[in-house]
């Protein structure tokens, strides 16, 4: 196992901790991401998981894509109302969620770079 995988992983587990933290915070109450379209990211990132370990980072790299723009649309939608947009705040478990998946995409990057690295390396030796 590598640095990336192990970059990956560590974006998975961080990511997967933030969905448990809350989201958002309407007046004093957090709402947890799990709660909604979470279960869908948290399987995106079992996804990303699986993928890391079968060393595909272009999967990798898209299942976590999708997890942002999962992500991204529900944080547009919350905000998106302009009567409850003064009482929504973001939450530290979107924070958390942001870092882990950058760790994963940054991984995935780095994974596809060194193999396309290794295939010059081949076709020149």
């Amino acid at each position: 196992m590598n640095k990336n995988e192990i970059i990956g992983y560590i974006g998975c587990i961080i990511a997967g901790l933030g969905l448990f933290l809350p989201f958002l915070e309407v007046l004093t109450i957090g709402i947890n991401f799990i709660e909604g379209d979470g279960k869908i990211v948290l399987v995106g990132l079992i996804i990303c998981a699986i993928f890391i370990f079968t060393k595909t980072p272009i999967v990798t790299l898209v299942a976590s894509l999708l997890c942002v723009a999962i992500t991204g649309y529900d944080l547009f939608n919350a905000f998106s109302e302009v009567d409850f947009s003064s009482v929504v705040q973001i939450g530290v478990g979107t924070y958390i969620i942001g870092v882990g998946l950058t760790l994963i995409i940054i991984s995935s990057i780095l994974q596809i770079k060194n193999n396309k690295n290794k295939k010059v390396l081949q076709n020149i030796l």
